[in-house]
């Protein structure tokens, strides 16, 4: 196709987006329509078109979905679809989603049954999210059923599924599932693993320790307190060190596979585990989501520099001590204060927050979730 016509192309798209009323981001539209377009000119195969159109059509559906929520704090929890509500993972997922729900959190889940629903039941229908998918074979939560697109959407394709599930939360709660769970699990660790996601607390959920584990309720160590029971709460840092609870649960099999297979082959490197925590224990996965947010507040790449935006300021010791700890982290840029950099400024970016600059070096950018928690245990962070 020629230049002059691929120039009347542009033209006509631009005249378009001006008839149809769009005032805001009208390049990105002007390039998906013009993407469109050239799809078409490129003869794809049907098929092609269909899973183009179609996921498209989803993403518009969702992105208005989640519009309604925006600024609300948001925790994504998966699991299987066969657990049953005797089961007492079925109990922990709703226990943890309704005393998140009482800090204010929305609960996305994919709005099937079992640990979605249960998490759904758990958090109230106010403060639910629904991200399902088409099957023939398993039915709607029935929290959504009389839905009327409000807080539920509904998808065809996994891929985008998976997406709307992972791109709007703060925090995600696994709990044991088969294999639509592990999918769900790996693509979030990669996302983490190679920065294409943000830092965000990612606890797995295990069923409680000891002979009275099925039985267990919710909170299995007050509850075990209470009734007497030896069962003692599991806790592992999954990193490839020593862990105070060895734990021979469903996630603590999935630790030693990575320990022993992937870290050793140099597969995966130690540190990109740090991130997940372990626990049997409700009380502590509920802390670890929202504790990661305590005073942390965001980040923004500016070229090869990072600004974390923070609640408090650091004092000068905090920052001497953050540097003597994570300067390998830096290594080409001491862990110091800022002003709010150009970009931020022109964006209006958050300016109003306290802020620290690092050029994280990339082979170490897994030890940045060590220094949020680190950041959110100062004594200068709120409490």
């Amino acid at each position: 196709m020629s230049t002059d016509t691929d120039t009347e192309l542009e033209r006509l798209v631009d005249e378009i987006i001006v008839a149809a009323g769009i005032d805001q981001n009208a390049d990105l539209i002007h390039h998906i329509l013009v993407d469109g377009i050239r799809i078409g000119r490129d003869r794809a195969d049907r098929l092609d078109l269909k899973i183009a159109s179609s996921a498209l059509g989803e993403m518009r559906q969702a992105f208005r979905m989640f519009a309604r929520f925006r600024g609300r704090d948001k925790v994504t929890v998966f699991g299987s679809a066969r657990t049953r509500p005797d089961d007492v993972l079925y109990r922990m997922a709703r226990e943890v989603a309704r005393r998140l729900a009482a800090h204010d959190w929305m609960v996305v889940t994919g709005a099937g049954p079992g640990i979605m629903q249960a998490a759904t039941e758990g958090a109230g229908r106010d403060h639910s999210i629904g991200v399902s998918i088409r099957l023939p074979f398993e039915s709607l939560n029935p929290a959504f059923d009389d839905a009327d697109g409000g807080s539920l959407v509904q998808m065809k394709y996994f891929f985008t599924r998976k997406l709307m599930l992972v791109k709007e939360s703060k925090g995600f709660v696994v709990i044991p599932g088969g294999f639509g769970t592990f999918d769900e699990l790996f693509e979030l660790l990669t996302l983490q693993q190679t920065g294409k996601a943000v830092p965000v607390p990612i606890v797995l959920l295990d069923r409680p320790a000891g002979p009275t584990a099925q039985d267990a309720p919710a909170a299995p160590t007050a509850a075990a307190a209470a009734e007497g029971t030896n069962a003692e709460p599991r806790e592992e840092r999954w990193n490839g060190g020593e862990h105070p609870h060895p734990g021979t649960g469903y996630w603590a099999g999935m630790r030693r596979f990575a320990e022993e297979q992937l870290v050793p082959a140099s597969l995966i490197a130690a540190d990109d585990l740090d991130r997940v925590l372990i626990t049997d224990d409700v009380d502590r996965a509920v802390e670890e989501i929202l504790g990661f947010w305590r005073d942390y507040d965001s980040l923004r790449w500016v070229g090869p520099r990072l600004v974390l935006r923070l609640r408090h300021a650091p004092t000068d010791a905090e920052l001497a001590d953050l540097q003597e700890r994570f300067g390998r982290l830096s290594p080409d840029l001491p862990i110091q204060r800022t002003a709010p950099l150009r970009p931020e400024i022109r964006d209006d970016d958050r300016v109003e927050l306290p802020r620290i600059l690092l050029q994280p070096a990339p082979q170490q950018i897994g030890r940045l979730h060590q220094l949020i928690r680190a950041i959110n245990a100062l004594p200068s962070a709120g409490r």
